[in-house]
Parts: C-alpha cells; structure tokens; sequence
C-alpha cells in the first residue's frame, strides 16, 4: 500500500510535468485550462475561508463559521496537491515527502471540519460526544502525519478513512431523523453532505483501486460542498435580515401605538404628573407612586352652579362645563400647569412653586371668559410642600395630592363670594413670586381664622368679571 501511495506521488510529478511543457517550451492549452482551474479553486476556496473567519471573528459564539473557514482553507490547499498541482507548479522541487504529509493532512482536515459544521447545524440532534472526538481524531491524525515516518502515514490514511466512514454514517442517521422532522433546511444540507460522502468516498475507493478507469472527483464533491453551505449560510443571513427587518418595523409600530397609548392615558392622567414621578411612560406608573415637592396649588369653582345646574337641566349643564373647562384646559396647560383633577364644577390644578405662572393663567382665564363664556368663578392659590403621587387600589389608580396646600387653597376660594376680589393668594404665594411687581395686590387679612400657616391673605386687582353674567 505504501508503495502503491509512494507511485501515485510519483505519477502526478509526472502528470504535471506533462501537463506543463510541451517540446516547445510552451503550455499546452489543456494544461491551461487545467492550470486555471486549480488556481480558481485555490483561490475561491481560500478567499471563503477568510470570509468565514471574519464571521467568527465577529460572533465567537457561532463555531460553524469557524469550521467552515477551516473547510475551505484546508480545501484550497487540497485543491493545490490535487493534478495539475498548483503547489508543484509555484515550487517545482516541493519535496514529495512533505507534499504526501501535507496531502494527508488537508483531507483530514476537509473531511473533519466538513463534519463539524453539519454537527453544529445540526447540534441539537447530534451526539454531544461526537464533536470532541472528531476534534480530537483530526488534531492526532493531523499533528503524527508531520512527525511520523513516511512508510507508517499508509496506516494513518487509512485510520482517518476508517473513522470518517463511521462519523459519516452517524451523520446519514441524524439527517434520516431530521427529514422525518420535515425541518424546512435540512433538504439542503442532506444534499450537501450526501454530495460530499459520494465524492469522498469514492475518492477513498479509487486510491485503494476502485474503480480503475474512472477518475476521481472528491474535489468536485468538495466544491459542490462549499458552494451549499455558503447558499445556506446565506440564506440563513437573509432570514435575520428579514427578521430584523420585521423586527423593526414591529419596533416602530410598537413606538407610534405606545405614543398613541401615551396620548390617550394623557387624556385621563397627565404627562406633566407622569414626569414628576419620574416615569418614563403612562404604563409605567404603579399604586403608590409618589414624591414630595414644593408646588403652587390652584383652585378654581363656579358661581352658583347648582342654580344654574336647575336652570339649564342636566345636558344643557354638560354641554356649558365642557365649554368652560375647553377654556380652563389650554390656559393651565401654556403656563407650565397640569389639571390634577376635576371636582364637578371645580378645578384642582398644579403649577411650579413660584406662583407667577398659576396667577398668569388665572387672569387669562378671567380673560377668556369675559371674551367667550359669561360664568363667574372664583380662584384661591396657595403654595406649599405637597406630596403628588397615585391613590385607589389594584383595578382604579387615580392622581391625587395630599397635603394641607389643597385645602387652604379651597379655603381661599371659598372667601372669593364674599370679598370684592375673585383671585386670592396666601401670603408663602406672594413670597414664593419670582416678579411680583407684574402684579398688583391688596392685603384684605391677617392670621385668618381656618388658616393655619398663613399669615396674610392678598387678593389681585386688575380682574375684569362681568357684573351680570348669565348662561342660556
């Protein structure tokens, strides 16, 4: 057998030789073509192998990139030995021996990493220990084919045939359980390796004399193998491409129906109470949300509401509150207020601590209801600490504020029927001014009764209410 490998060696010295010269001194064009081809398939098979690397350089985690790298730069160096060899050609005094090593070599290492890529495609349904042993198997029969002697690289082959034959077979039988899985690539990969299996192995029967008469074609086996695993590879790219495409357009779907949720809670809570929580959405906020902060608290009612309630009825009366709180809304909202909530008639809204913003909305509201709307209302405002957060239970979360700012501001209100003024303000309010000389006040008590922390009352001047307002 050893000679037998020893002449094959020999001959394809001689078949390149043939191939290359004619009496001339000039390629004879089937030599050409010959010569072309290997150095196509060197090439090819080496650029793919960068290629492949560069993936598993990129995502560590995927291994099949890496021994599909290794198939196809071992495969441009199998492509090199085979006739017309390419190797010979760059090197004509290559040393057969090295040329019979590395040969040995690069079919170990094709069939072994051709192997594993099938097993880490495939790995959930392949034996755990097989990967191991075949990464093993090659490393040996790789590392002794460069140290041991010639005459015992024979035996060698023949164990490296041995093995893949059994590996080989362990694989037809997974594919058999796969394809009865209907799994949509496996069609593609079966084809693949049975392409390589065939070609392999008849290339195994004709270096023992199989066949004779009947060239070899591993390398075209080979060649069809990369080509599918490259197809499929790529396919499985356009798959996550597609999925990320999906993926995104899903994302930006799932962005505008959360704009538009966000849109529609804002309806029900405000964004401006949503951000002091610290929230960044609506679905975020949870039972018991909360925080302490310096605030001004605005409060407005109507003026006899429940006659006009008996007055106008029940709709007619709907229609009038939302027609004066369309007004209120927009107001509160263009000076940095947020409406907290509404008490029938009444308005409890929020605005910063510096109370300038909650008394510019307040004359602009006098304003506007001068201009669209005859109502007659009254204002109290009050600044404190209060404590902002979410009241209810599981099934009904509500806005709410807790702290005595509320009630002193309702207070304040309440003294508007009695007093030629319809804004009041505590005197922390009027503290609390950033340009208090915009506006113009008159103190109307001290230490009022009811009113604990206040030392002052102040009401603003300057506000334009109809002496006889009426709705119909």
């Amino acid at each position: 057998m050893a000679d037998g490998f020893s002449f094959r060696i020999h001959d394809l010295f001689y078949i390149i030789r043939i191939y290359k010269i004619d009496e001339g001194g000039e390629y004879l064009p089937w030599a050409f073509i010959m010569n072309s081809l290997a150095t196509f398939l060197t090439g090819g098979a080496l650029l793919l192998g960068v290629y492949f690397f560069i993936l598993y350089f990129f995502s560590r985690k995927n291994f099949e990139h890496l021994f599909l790298s290794l198939t196809c730069l071992f495969s441009g160096l199998y492509f090199s030995l085979l006739p017309p060899s390419f190797l010979l050609l760059l090197f004509p005094d290559f040393s057969a021996t090295l040329f019979q090593r590395l040969f040995l070599v690069s079919t170990s290492v094709v069939g072994a990493s051709a192997l594993l890529v099938l097993i880490y495609f495939e790995k959930a349904h392949t034996p755990q220990v097989l990967a191991p042993l075949l990464l093993f198997t090659t490393i040996i029969v790789g590392g002794l084919a460069m140290i041991l002697p010639t005459g015992v690289l024979i035996v060698l082959e023949g164990l490296r045939d041995v093995f893949f034959s059994v590996a080989f077979g362990v694989m037809i039988t997974i594919f058999i359980r796969l394809v009865r899985q209907k799994r949509r690539e496996v069609w593609l990969q079966l084809v693949s390796l049975t392409l390589l299996g065939i070609g392999l192995g008849f290339d195994l029967l004709h270096r023992w004399g199989g066949f004779p008469g009947i060239p070899a074609f591993g390398q075209l086996a080979v060649i069809l193998f990369l080509i599918l695993q490259t197809a499929l590879i790529s396919r499985r790219f356009w798959y996550v491409y597609e999925l990320n495409q999906q993926m995104a357009l899903l994302q930006k779907q799932n962005h505008h129906d959360l704009q538009d949720l966000n849109l529609l809670y804002a309806r029900f809570v405000p964004m401006a109470l949503v951000q002091q929580l610290h929230r960044q959405s609506i679905i975020d906020i949870q039972l018991g949300d909360q925080t302490e902060i310096p605030r001004t608290v605005f409060y407005s009612d109507i003026r006899d509401f429940t006659t006009m309630a008996e007055t106008l009825g029940s709709r007619r009366t709907f229609e009038v509150l939302n027609q004066y709180l369309s007004l209120v809304g927009p107001i509160i909202r263009k000076n940095e207020g947020f409406i907290l909530n509404y008490q029938g008639d009444a308005v409890l809204a929020v605005f910063p601590e510096p109370a300038d913003s909650a008394l510019r909305a307040a004359l602009e509201i006098f304003q506007a209801l001068s201009e669209f709307l005859p109502l007659r209302i009254g204002i109290g405002i009050h600044t404190g600490p209060i404590l902002l957060g979410t009241l209810g239970e599981r099934e009904h979360i509500s806005p709410a504020v807790v702290s005595d700012v509320v009630e002193i501001a309702q207070v304040l209100e309440a003294w508007t029927k009695s007093q030629q003024y319809k804004i009041l303000l505590s005197d922390t309010a009027l503290t609390a001014l950033l340009c208090p000389q915009n506006f113009h006040f008159e103190k109307i008590a001290d230490n009022p009764e009811n009113l604990s922390g206040v030392a002052s009352v102040y009401g603003l001047k300057h506000v334009v209410i109809p002496e006889k307002a009426s709705v119909s």
